[in-house]
């Protein structure tokens, strides 16, 4: 069953509620639908996505491409680079966000609530998972303000229906774990916020890579 027009829709409005506390805020462009034969796989191939995202991408590095395939589980992003911001690179083809269909606001199951495509625009923007390196690595996601976390909650005593309050996987280090951050794998009712050095980060590698302009959708 294709997205339908209202549903993107709505998906940026919550995409933009997710950026709210940030200076970005996402103007939906255009609306592109495709047939295109996959494998059946749970996800298809990656040289079939890289064929697909070839062929379909559209705009600059500054635009943000998302995709909504139908049996896609869950969803997967590109991070920001200097090859991929050289817009005759391989790299730049591939720039943009996968995320399954069913994870648009609406949708039935696990990932209705459409803040998937918030933590897979967080990763477009240069963020890192909250439990990326675990308890003992030195720097973490590379962002003081959050929390160090062992490993994600569904991978350890929690499942995405839950939200678990009070969860503390690195108990020797300061602070519970993050459970409400959009970067981490909690479910969509716990996940609400960025942090202000995850804001600060995604400013710095704004800047320093995708070099946007405030015409270009950065508030000033």
């Amino acid at each position: 069953m294709p997205v339908q027009n209202t549903t993107i829709e709505k998906q940026i409005q919550v995409l933009n509620q997710g950026f709210n506390s940030t200076p970005f805020h996402f103007t939906l462009a255009g609306i592109s639908r495709n047939i295109t034969r996959l494998p059946p796989a749970t996800n298809p191939s990656m040289d079939a996505r890289m064929a697909f995202w070839f062929k379909y991408r559209q705009g600059n590095y500054r635009s943000l491409n998302l995709y909504y395939i139908s049996g896609f589980y869950g969803g997967q992003c590109t991070f920001p680079s200097m090859q991929a911001a050289l817009e005759s690179s391989a790299d730049f083809f591939l720039d943009g966000c996968t995320m399954g269909a069913d994870t648009t606001p609406g949708s039935s199951g696990l990932f209705g609530a459409g803040t998937t495509t918030i933590h897979e625009v967080g990763h477009w923007m240069g963020l890192l998972h909250t439990f990326h390196g675990g308890c003992s690595s030195e720097y973490g996601d590379f962002v003081a303000d959050t929390p160090f976390e062992s490993d994600a909650p569904s991978k350890l005593d929690q499942t995405f229906e839950e939200c678990p309050v009070g969860r503390d996987s690195c108990p020797d280090l300061p602070g519970l774990d993050p459970i409400h951050n959009y970067m981490d794998y909690t479910s969509e009712v716990c996940r609400s916020e960025f942090t202000p050095g995850q804001i600060d980060r995604m400013k710095s590698i704004w800047a320093l890579v995708r070099n946007v302009r405030t015409s270009s959708g950065v508030k000033s």
